[in-house]
């Protein structure tokens, strides 16, 4: 009697578990499908810790720096590793309606590599968010001795 309940009780216990591992799981998308094929648009900028204006104060807000011809422009990222960089309709003086260079991604794909035209430098930014719809990085830069962490917010078009 006693083998007869374990066996009834250890098919319970495989069937439960069998019952609730078949759950329909949506996959999600990986990070290289959410930053491809689409445009994206900065919609902010901040700076830790602050950055001195001069005047005694400090810049926080990076983006309400920026001229109105800046802030309609936008990053385009295209596969295999092509980077777009595109002037606004606001185009400002000087400006060329597009340039061209290379995106890659870590391994774990936490890090942002972006190798702008003209630029034989890396700019290398965390990925903090990376949805369908937004976009957030941040690098850090060091100047006079100081550690400037910047994040940039941008927004799908």
């Amino acid at each position: 009697m006693k083998k007869a309940r374990l066996l009834y009780y250890s098919t319970l216990l495989v069937a439960g578990c069998t019952f609730t591992a078949c759950e329909d799981d949506a996959e999600l998308p990986n990070k290289t499908d959410l930053l491809t094929g689409k445009d994206w648009k900065m919609t902010a900028a901040s700076v830790t810790p602050g950055i001195p204006d001069g005047n005694g104060g400090t810049i926080r807000d990076v983006y309400a720096q920026y001229p109105s011809c800046r802030k309609d422009d936008l990053l385009r990222f295209e596969t295999p590793s092509v980077l777009k960089e595109l002037s606004g309709p606001s185009m400002c003086t000087g400006d060329v309606a597009s340039k061209t260079g290379t995106w890659s991604f870590s391994s774990d794909q936490k890090q942002l590599y972006l190798v702008r035209q003209g630029k034989s430098t890396t700019d290398d930014y965390s990925v903090e968010e990376l949805t369908n719809s937004l976009m957030q990085l941040k690098t850090t830069q060091r100047n006079n001795g100081v550690d400037y962490t910047f994040t940039y917010t941008y927004a799908k078009q």
